[in-house]
């Protein structure tokens, strides 16, 4: 990496996970990007740190504040980074955004992965991002095959659902004592057919029912819990169903009274040409090439 004085860039680093941010792989980045740069006559302009967000997508905070730092300023030479998964895990997205910086007069450069700017360079420079990608793609398959095996134990592996909690990190959920009577509840009461979601979800806050964040339910709230089967024990991922090594908070019986009720069909049908909605089916997506559609909400 080669710049004559007067020179400028800015410093890129990230940490995919939450637990490294505590750790020394932010500090050691920054300290070995900034060594690099004052060696190669550098002046920093900008330092940009992402916290636990992964590289797989290019839409990360400070990451598109560091495109735009660098859009906007017009004289940032170099887009300093340690390796170049820390920029990118996505070879189609390492290829756009180099792209986007170099019109912008910004060359990426990659302290521990010098590249010279020549065919044989770029070439060398495509294989890493495409080992990086390569990496990632076969962690997603570990974790999903984790998941996977893990599920079909009967252990629910992600957020536990409202009327659950988990007593201990990575360990099955249990029945919340707080909130699963309130979820019982607004099965035993959805099931006398006598309430709407919305008139339910006033119903259970009126009772005291909150969420997570100390907020009222909606209406939206109670349809998602009276779907959800792992409340009477089975887990149901990847269109296949589990039985939970965890206690029920509903039995299956009440939960299928409730879906009955939900199932119930409309008396008026549907039809393709309705006047509320004169553009469905018109026009079509430029993205997706499918067509309108809409619903009264």
């Amino acid at each position: 990496m080669e710049a004559p004085r007067g020179k400028t860039g800015i410093i890129y680093c990230r940490v995919s996970s939450l637990e490294q941010v505590d750790g020394t792989s932010l500090g050691s980045q920054e300290r070995m990007c900034r060594e690099s740069a004052a060696k190669q006559c550098i002046e920093i302009l900008e330092t940009f740190i992402e916290k636990g967000e992964s590289a797989k997508t290019a839409n990360r905070t400070e990451f598109n504040k560091a495109i735009l730092f660098c859009q906007k300023k017009g004289s940032v030479n170099f887009f300093i980074v340690y390796k170049f998964d820390r920029f990118a895990r996505n070879s189609l997205d390492h290829g756009i955004t180099k792209a986007k910086l170099k019109s912008f007069g910004t060359e990426l450069v990659s302290i521990t992965e010098p590249i010279t700017n020549n065919p044989a360079g770029n070439l060398m420079e495509t294989i890493l991002s495409g080992f990086a990608q390569f990496d990632n793609e076969v962690r997603t398959e570990r974790t999903h095959n984790g998941m996977y095996e893990r599920a079909k134990q009967g252990i629910w592996v992600w957020r536990a659902p409202i009327g659950y909690y988990r007593p201990e990190p990575k360990s099955n959920i249990a029945i919340d004592p707080v909130n699963a009577p309130f979820v019982r509840m607004i099965f035993e009461e959805y099931a006398k057919g006598i309430y709407t979601y919305k008139a339910l979800a006033k119903h259970m806050a009126d009772r005291g029912f909150r969420t997570r964040s100390g907020h009222k339910p909606i209406q939206q709230l109670i349809e998602k819990i009276l779907k959800n089967p792992i409340y009477y024990g089975v887990i149901k991922v990847w269109d296949e169903e589990h039985s939970g090594a965890f206690d029920p908070i509903i039995s299956r019986q009440l939960y299928d009274d409730c879906q009955g009720r939900r199932k119930k069909p409309n008396n008026s049908p549907r039809t393709a040409k309705n006047p509320v909605f004169p553009l469905r089916r018109l026009i079509i997506c430029s993205e997706c090439f499918k067509p309108l559609t809409g619903s009264r909400s």
